[in-house]
């Protein structure tokens, strides 16, 4: 698939990269928090804290139909119907159900991605959507 005729769709590869660097970029994130709000009693606030910055970033980069990684590495997640970048609704639809589905058994629903004619998985049909470059 090509919308517009000027973008192609992102590879495998390609959407497992944006996908080690969300990781990375949580992960990093997570530790300097971390280390700049000390942990009090149970440590409920840090982890409060932790979730608000989850959040944050998440309304951001998915309104910008995206993720982190998948911005640096130019991969924008778009609707197949319009051929417009997904909104948030859509988005968040996306990443927190439909990637939980993705991975629930035995994350086939990641593997699909191999095998699909335009790299989908269960969470790209779910909201019937398309990992593009660009």
């Amino acid at each position: 698939m090509q919308a517009s005729g000027l973008r192609s769709v992102a590879t495998p590869a390609k959407r497992l990269g944006g996908y080690v660097l969300d990781v990375l970029y949580s992960t990093l994130a997570m530790g300097v928090l971390s280390a700049l709000v000390p942990a009090e009693g149970d440590g409920g606030g840090q982890i409060f804290l932790l979730f608000l910055g989850y959040v944050i970033v998440g309304v951001y980069f998915w309104s910008k139909g995206t993720s982190p990684g998948k911005m640096t590495l130019g991969m924008y997640v778009y609707n197949r119907a319009t051929s417009e970048r997904l909104g948030f609704w859509s988005m968040l639809l996306r990443e927190t159900i439909g990637k939980w589905l993705s991975g629930f058994v035995l994350a086939l629903g990641y593997l699909w991605i191999l095998f699909d004619d335009d790299n989908q998985g269960w969470h790209d049909k779910l909201v019937n959507s398309v990992v593009l470059e660009g």
